[in-house]
């Protein structure tokens, strides 16, 4: 269990408390939905994620909270050293970050209505200013989307290569689905540009949800 301490918003009409994880300044409620952002550019820890990424909310008529996570995502691991960010892409407008907008089904299962200021790419940047650990696994937060065609896209300090899905795939809530290696093979290209990047703080289940 977690302790949690803050103000607990309740709806005056219905005594229904909502409550949101991570704290956000810019975080809204209107009685109805809560407003967050989840932002498309990430920093990576190995082996999970950071903190105030993986978003959870509960609705209760208690103090009695049942968080339940709103996004999933993707883990991945890399083979060639060097790679200093990953950029996970949707084909189609599917967003993977922006505002979201969170209500509840009628079971109590969290749900993005609909997104403000998407963005259809997530880029994460490696901890520390280094480059990715080869073999290590790392995670990109995303919103859950129908199903899409994606890409990775990897980059050095100088060079890029993109990784493609050859079928659609979905993102699920509170689900990660793994794409290990996928560097591997791939021919990387020098590009025009040199990319410097500034450190900041099959289907794999994360959390078994009824």
């Amino acid at each position: 269990s977690t302790e949690f301490t803050g103000e607990i918003p309740a709806n005056p009409e219905t005594n229904t408390f909502w409550a949101v994880y991570p704290y956000r300044e810019s975080t809204t409620f209107d009685g109805e939905e809560i407003v967050i952002e989840l932002p498309y550019e990430q920093v990576a820890k190995k082996g999970s994620f950071c903190d105030d990424l993986f978003i959870s909310v509960a609705k209760s008529n208690s103090q009695h909270f049942y968080f339940r996570n709103v996004c999933g995502g993707i883990q991945f691991t890399v083979s060639t050293p060097g790679i200093r960010q990953v950029t996970l892409r949707s084909a189609g407008d599917c967003f993977l970050a922006g505002k979201l907008h969170i209500r509840f089904r009628e079971d109590n299962i969290p749900y993005v209505s609909s997104v403000d200021a998407g963005n259809t790419s997530i880029s994460v940047t490696a901890p520390d200013g280094e480059a990715f650990e080869v073999g290590t696994p790392y995670y990109i937060v995303a919103i859950p989307s129908d199903q899409s065609f994606f890409s990775l896209i990897y980059r050095t300090n100088s060079d890029y290569a993109e990784y493609k899905t050859s079928s659609p795939n979905s993102i699920k809530r509170s689900v990660f689905a793994k794409l290990l290696d996928k560097d591997t093979d791939l021919d990387f290209n020098e590009s025009k540009a040199t990319f410097e990047f500034e450190s900041s703080s099959s289907w794999l289940p994360w959390t078994p949800e009824e």
